[in-house]
């Protein structure tokens, strides 16, 4: 089973403070991921959707503002 990761980063440092909420249900977190991206997107705040396999592994499906 995966478990979806939302993480909200004040600051953008990866010491920065931050909000993580954990779903899994994959539609629920990218609602979240969508709604913080529009609450938050403007400021200096970064966002990421991550998805962990049951095997613990970790994959970046999405950010925000957009990593090139």
């Amino acid at each position: 089973m995966s478990l979806h990761r939302v993480i909200l980063r004040f600051g953008g440092g990866a010491d920065a403070p931050a909000v993580t909420g954990e779903w899994a249900d994959e539609a629920t977190a990218r609602t979240t991921f969508r709604q913080w991206t529009g609450l938050y997107g403007s400021g200096t705040a970064t966002i990421g959707l991550e998805v962990e396999d049951g095997d613990g592994s970790t994959t970046v499906v999405d950010t925000w503002p957009v990593s090139t």
